[in-house]
């Protein structure tokens, strides 16, 4: 006969879960997200690094025994290699930087709510997911230091970043 389809949506419910913390699942949501609107080039430079360490480590699979990938690649791919914790942390600044410019661009003409709710939501899941959690507490603890002194100055703003660090790490 026919098989069961019971195993198949614990199967998709297991994968879902996986997926959805996964750095993969939330460029992809950042990517829908920017597609429809105004092009913002801030998307593309977390995607960007992801994707050439990604290429490097794959081309160093495949080309190792390479004479060209050895005099040429191996050295860039080492290069990187070394510098991984650099640009995971650049990938976290650069993430919060997009979720501010796509704040500040609800000011201009071309605004988008939907871009600005889900680029914050992303940094939402960014913040808890166990790839990028480490970087983007750095970050923000970074940015926390910088923008102390001015709390006392402008009080409400201090109430309003208190409301937005209770939802970001509800």
């Amino acid at each position: 006969g026919v098989p069961a389809l019971r195993p198949f949506p614990a199967a998709l419910t297991n994968y879902g879960k996986r997926f959805a913390t996964a750095t993969d699942a939330h460029y992809l949501i950042l990517a829908l997200a920017f597609m429809a609107g105004r092009p913002v080039i801030g998307v593309l430079v977390p995607m960007v690094t992801l994707a050439t360490y990604h290429a490097s480590a794959y081309a160093n699979r495949q080309f190792a025994g390479h004479q060209l990938w050895q005099r040429y690649g191996a050295p860039c791919h080492r290069w990187l290699a070394d510098k991984q914790s650099h640009a995971l942390q650049f990938n976290a600044v650069s993430e919060i930087s997009l979720g501010f410019l796509t704040l500040l661009s609800m000011l201009g003409p071309g605004r988008s709510i939907s871009q600005l709710y889900v680029t914050w939501s992303v940094l939402k899941q960014r913040y808890k997911s166990p790839d990028s959690a480490q970087q983007h507490r750095v970050a923000w603890q970074t940015i926390d230091e910088r923008v102390r002194p001015y709390y006392s100055r402008v009080s409400f703003v201090h109430q309003l970043i208190q409301k937005a660090k209770a939802w970001f790490t509800a």
